[in-house]
């Protein structure tokens, strides 16, 4: 279907963007789908520049403290089991 729409838009963004979220049923993947397409096809600049923009703003991950975060979790984890083993181990001498 979201070939469909790129064919029924023929070159243009909201033509084809708007074929993709009329047409229903599974509206949000054939609409990204669609979205991609273009966006490959004709360039990432052929999307408008503020779609452009919020889907950056909106998407944005910042790693480095995804991982500062997971890191820490990690080593709580850690010294629990840490604790927990030795807890088992010297209650078996």
């Amino acid at each position: 279907m979201a070939l469909a729409t790129l064919k029924y838009g023929d070159g243009d963004f909201n033509k084809t963007i708007r074929a993709a979220v009329f047409y229903g049923r599974d509206g949000d993947s054939i609409v990204s789908m669609a979205g991609t397409l273009f966006g490959a096809i004709y360039s990432v600049n052929s999307i408008p520049e503020h779609l452009r923009r919020v889907s950056d703003e909106v998407n944005y991950r910042n790693f480095k403290n995804l991982v500062a975060e997971f890191v820490k979790t990690i080593e709580r984890i850690l010294d629990k089991d840490t604790t927990r083993f030795n807890c088992k181990q010297g209650s078996i001498r």
